[in-house]
């Protein structure tokens, strides 16, 4: 295990790489963090008194921090698999201007990057063999084919400073940027359709030399899952991003603590909670969360995909539009009848849901799925056979009911209404009110 105990520790420019070792801070340490990977990939202990700061964009020199991945067969998901090697500081993302001749190898680059303007951006990539981008902590493309452009429009982004991640990965024969590019990697503030034509208003990631666009500060997210024992805090004060600050990984109480456990948001008016880019094993949130020297209305928002085991008592919190929350705790949402009219559920758990509840699926393009699972001390999905007793009323445009079922399910209720109710996976599904065609 790594420990992590000094009054005062800079975690800046270093990458820990030893397998099935949790990061431990504390108790009543203060850390400082520069570089969030620089954590590790592991699970992060937060004992009672810890405290993480989080600086802003002065704590990092000019440019991008570079770690090379040996031995790599893909291109990593942004925030998720590990860095590798922290190799150097360099002014732009290197291997998306150069031919690369190592193989197996994958290169990231990390940091800040300043935005004068707010607009909405796209973004582009034409790698040989594989790219992938992250903005402030969500996965903008991963894309794996060979030789194969991406273009991804209509970001929103704000103005100021922003967290950046560019993975660039090389097979087993010479790759890089496509031929007639600046770089491999663009974006355009003008939200072009980028292409090798049309380069007009793209531009590469790079800076000056003077840090005024580029900082090898990556702090804007934790991307590892954070285990609390009694209150640890993040200080955020000094953080100076144009986004709250974002946990991607996981909140949960440290197994095998007794008492309340907490965590504290000090110095900041939102936390955000999510992750993008997943499939499965959405981050699991099971802690109370608090403010400190923050307006009134701070809020705590779950974003995108999120694991639900139990509500915050402590702090104001919302469901972002168009999130995703797995429900894995007990009547989450009421003890009745729930609607959905803004965000997505997965219901993992027999319990996540009230008994002979109705689902009504309100909202546009919004989706109720069931997908029984048990889940792990750390919030890991594995599925299970299970029989529910919901209905679910489809009721508002483009609704969807979803069944991704990799064990043998069985819904004991009617689905009604208008939209579409469909089936994945390898498993058997049998509904008792449904006489409707089932597509998958």
């Amino acid at each position: 295990m790594k420990r992590l105990g000094t009054v005062l520790v800079l975690v800046c420019g270093l990458s820990f790489t030893a397998a099935f070792a949790d990061t431990i801070i504390g108790p009543d340490a203060t850390v400082a963090v520069t570089n969030s990977e620089a954590l590790g990939s592991d699970p992060v202990q937060l004992k009672t008194g810890a405290i993480l700061v989080f600086p802003g964009a002065d704590a990092g020199v000019a440019g991008l921090n570079e770690y090379t991945r040996t031995a790599a067969t893909s291109v990593g998901t942004p925030y998720l698999n590990p860095y590798g090697t922290f190799t150097r500081v360099i002014d732009s993302a290197y291997w998306a201007t150069n031919k690369i001749t190592e193989t197996q190898t994958e290169y990231v680059y990390t940091g800040r990057w300043y935005l004068p303007e707010a607009g909405l951006y796209s973004f582009y990539e034409h790698i040989d063999d594989h790219a992938a981008l992250g903005i402030d902590g969500q996965v903008i493309f991963r894309n794996r084919v060979y030789n194969e452009p991406t273009c991804v429009q209509d970001i929103p982004l704000a103005a100021g400073w922003h967290g950046v991640e560019i993975r660039v990965f090389n097979g087993n024969s010479g790759g890089g940027a496509a031929s007639g590019l600046l770089s491999g990697i663009l974006f355009s503030p003008s939200n072009d359709l980028i292409s090798v034509e049309n380069q007009t208003n793209a531009f590469a990631f790079g800076d000056p030399g003077d840090g005024s666009v580029l900082r090898a500060a990556h702090n804007g997210h934790l991307g590892q899952k954070i285990l609390v024992e009694g209150t640890a805090a993040l200080n955020l004060a000094g953080h100076d991003m144009a986004q709250p600050f974002r946990l991607l990984g996981g909140l949960l109480q440290l197994t095998n603590t007794t008492g309340a456990a907490r965590l504290v948001v000090d110095g900041a008016d939102a936390l955000d909670f999510g992750a993008t880019g997943l499939e499965i094993d959405y981050p699991p949130f099971n802690l109370d969360v608090a403010f400190s020297n923050a307006a009134p209305d701070a809020c705590l928002t779950f974003r995108d995909l999120a694991t639900l085991y139990a509500r915050p008592t402590s702090c104001v919190w919302r469901v972002a539009d168009n999130a995703t929350l797995a429900l894995a705790g007990t009547n989450l949402l009421g003890t009745g009848d729930i609607a959905l009219t803004n965000h997505n559920i997965i219901v993992l758990t027999r319990d996540a849901v009230a008994q002979d509840a109705v689902i009504r699926v309100q909202g546009t393009n919004l989706t109720a799925a069931i997908k029984p699972c048990w889940l792990d001390v750390l919030g890991k999905w594995n599925g299970t056979q299970a029989t529910f007793t919901n209905d679910i009323a489809l009721e508002g445009v483009g609704s969807t009911a979803l069944f991704p079922v990799n064990q043998n399910c069985n819904l004991q209720g009617a689905i009604t209404g208008t939209g579409t109710v469909a089936k994945t996976g390898n498993s058997r599904l049998e509904i008792l009110g449904h006489l409707g065609r089932i597509c998958g």
